[in-house]
């Protein structure tokens, strides 16, 4: 699941859009809903100084569903400058869990619960 922060002055729907474009490679997707509520969540303590040099313990995060438009061939995770990610997988939206970092589980899981009612044809 792409994330990332909102520039000084921008949009969060521009902001969640150049994101997705950055650690995928494509932007071709449609903005089915955004979560109403942020969800924080904490680094491990042995984290905290590794990430966004020390200056912050955690993240708040609005969370936005898209539907992805394109066809799999768009994906490219080598696009951007700085990589994140070096591989990717469709998997169903409960099936996250298994494959995320323990400290972000319970924000995975609320998503999973404020997402649940969205059906895609």
């Amino acid at each position: 699941m792409p994330q990332g922060g909102i520039d000084e002055g921008e949009e969060l729907l521009p902001a969640a859009l150049r994101e997705l474009k950055e650690e995928t490679g494509t932007d071709n997707a449609t903005i089915i809903k955004i979560h109403e509520d942020k969800i924080r969540y904490d680094l491990p303590p042995k984290l905290q100084a590794k990430f966004w040099h020390g200056k912050y313990a955690g993240q708040e995060q609005t969370w936005i569903a898209m539907q992805f438009n394109g066809s799999d061939n768009e994906i490219n995770l080598t696009a951007d400058a700085s990589p994140e990610f070096s591989q990717w997988q469709w998997v169903a939206l409960e099936d996250t869990l298994d494959l995320i970092v323990p400290f972000k589980r319970e924000t995975y899981a609320q998503i999973i619960k404020a997402f649940a009612d969205i059906k895609l044809s």
